[in-house]
Formats: structure tokens, sequence, C-alpha cells
């Protein structure tokens, strides 16, 4: 009788556990043949796509820098703390339900009913404010007129055409496996694009290894993407500046929060952030730094740059600015007149 093989019987082939995984991987892998006619049939459907459908930027020059979204792009949107990129993602969600896109946004930063009451803010020319925060105006006619405009809008919210297409989450807490389940469910539902915002806020494991947890996250966020055919436009977090005259600078793709992966997996990284004014003096900043004047002092008025920090089909692109004109939560066009030179005159409310 033969005694079985083992790890000390060197009389014939030994195999380990690791052995006999790496033998049923190889026997799983697809046949070579097949598998390079599947790919060409994809590039071939691929490049025939109708890309005048694909989501795009309702700024013009942000679209002529930036182009369309493809679908199965993941788009980082990145700025410091106040620095607009949930404002930015909030008007480009409503400029791409008004293009008649389906679109989910996770916000997680507020809740769902703030979100469509400042939705309406922002269609309406009214500071939310106003509507969300009234004290003493309250039953003015200042907001009564407000209120009013607020209450159309969300009107026609309601309106079959809208509530097709807007879809709002209603957690303001998820982890990967949430991000997951909305996005599949927002999917269902014919959702081409949707919003994060913000990534930094996903609860991406138990905190044991966060820059480990935080990757895993980012790259979910871009296989959803693919698989799914979607844009995600996904809003991130900049790293706390460590001079505080860096809170005056564009950001830059190594302050964002959580690492490299971010840049890494992204398709394309736009820095939000408020530009300085061309005439600003050093005694001004000095001041502002020192905690002796207000940060408006020396920022453009009423105006948003986006940067573009990374572009993966449009690579030289990247270090080029658009500057967008911002009202009551609005951002809108450059004025014509302030296009290429944007010290505007308008001293006006802030965003």
């Amino acid at each position: 009788m033969t005694a079985p093989l083992n790890h000390y019987d060197r009389t014939g082939p030994v195999l380990s556990l690791d052995d006999e995984r790496e033998r049923r991987a190889r026997a799983e892998m697809p046949d070579a043949d097949m598998l390079v006619e599947e790919q060409l049939s994809a590039a071939t459907a691929r490049i025939h796509e109708d890309s005048t459908s694909y989501p795009k930027y309702p700024w013009r020059d942000l679209a002529s820098l930036a182009g369309p979204m493809c679908p199965g792009d993941l788009i980082l949107v990145a700025a410091r703390t106040g620095g607009g990129k949930s404002l930015f993602l909030q008007n480009l969600f409503d400029s791409l339900i008004r293009s008649n896109l389906r679109g989910l946004y996770i916000g997680l930063e507020q809740g769902p009913e703030v979100l469509r009451v400042k939705w309406a803010c922002m269609a309406m020319d009214v500071p939310p404010k106003v509507v969300l925060a009234a004290g003493d105006i309250r039953g003015t006619p200042v907001w009564h007129d407000a209120m009013g405009k607020v209450q159309r809008h969300i009107a026609w919210q309601r309106d079959p055409w809208v509530r097709e297409r807007a879809h709002f989450a209603t957690t303001r807490r998820i982890n990967a496996a949430g991000l997951k389940r909305w996005t599949d469910w927002g999917v269902d539902l014919g959702c081409q694009f949707v919003v994060v915002d913000h990534v930094d806020r996903i609860a991406h494991g138990d905190g044991k290894n966060s820059f480990h947890e935080m990757s895993e996250t980012v790259r979910l966020a871009k296989e959803l993407a693919v698989q799914n055919h979607i844009v995600m436009l996904v809003a991130s977090q900049m790293g706390r500046p460590a001079d505080a005259a860096e809170q005056f600078m564009p950001p830059s793709l190594h302050a964002l929060r959580g690492g490299g992966t971010k840049e890494e997996e992204s398709d394309t990284v736009l820095g939000v952030y408020r530009p300085l004014k061309p005439s600003v003096s050093d005694k001004q900043l000095k001041l502002v730094r020192q905690g002796l004047a207000l940060r408006d002092t020396v920022v453009e008025p009423n105006t948003m740059a986006v940067m573009v920090l990374k572009h993966r089909l449009e690579g030289p692109v990247a270090g080029q600015v658009a500057k967008l004109f911002v009202r009551h939560q609005r951002v809108q066009e450059m004025r014509e007149a302030d296009r290429y030179s944007t010290q505007s005159r308008d001293v006006g409310r802030q965003f």
C-alpha cells in the first residue's frame, strides 16, 4: 500500500494550499482569442458612441478646457473648507437635470430637504439664509417674496418630468457598501451621473488603516462609474494648509486629503478656490494672515476659479483656470466685461 503524499515526502510533487488556489485561478482565466474579440468589439462600440449626449459643463470657459464628461469617468472636485466645491456641484447638478439627464445627489453634509431648498434658492436667485434662517426679517415683504419664489421652485420639483430626473439620497451617513447600494439604486432609475458630496465623509472602514480604506472607496467609485457607464462626480476636501498663506493659493494635487489614490483613479481633477485680486498687496495679505482683516478684502468679489489639476485625455490643459461669476449661490458665466479682467467693481454679496 502506497502512503499518501505529504510535505515530508520528497518522492513526488507536493501541492500547497497556495499552489492549489493558483491552479484553480489559472483554470478560470478566459480564452485569449475570445478575450481579444470582446475587447475589440467593446472598443468599436466605444468610438461609435454618440458623445453629443455626454454630460457637459454649462460654463463655456470650463467646457472648452475640460470638454464633456465621459461615461466611466471619475471626476474629482477638490477645494479647501469653504472653497465652493458643494456650490459648484449643486449648480452643475441643476444644469445637468435641466439638460434632460437623470442624476442622483448623495449629500453627506446636509439632509435632502435642505439640499432641495438650497436648489430652489439657487435657481430663483434667493439668498438661502432668507428662507432657512430668516430671523428678524421673517414676515417682511422681502421674506414673503423669497418664500413665494422658493415655493414655486419646489412645486416645479414635484412635476413628473423633474421627479423622474432629480434624485437625492436620504442618508447623510454611508459606508462603501452604502455608496454601492445608492449608486445601483440610481442606475436602476436610469441615472447617468451620481454626485457624492463629499467622499471624505464616507465611513471607509474601522480606521485601522485609514489610507488603505480611503483608497478602496475611491477605487470603488471608479469601478462603479466604469461598470455602470455613468459619470461619478465626487467632491474631496483639501488638507489643511501648513502655512496660512496657502489658503490664497490654487489647490494642488499633493494637497488632496487621503493621498495619491484620488489622483491616480480620477480621470479629471478640478480645483475650486477663491482667487486673489490682481492688485492685492503683501501688506493686505499680511493683515489677513494675522487675523486683522477679512479674507473677502483680498479675494475677487463674486468670483469662483476652477483650475484643471488633471485631465487624462487633455493633459496639456492641467494648470489652466476658468473663472465663474457667483451671485446668491448661482454660478454663472463670467460677465463679458470681466472675463479677461476679473477685477469686478461689484463688491456686494460674497458666496
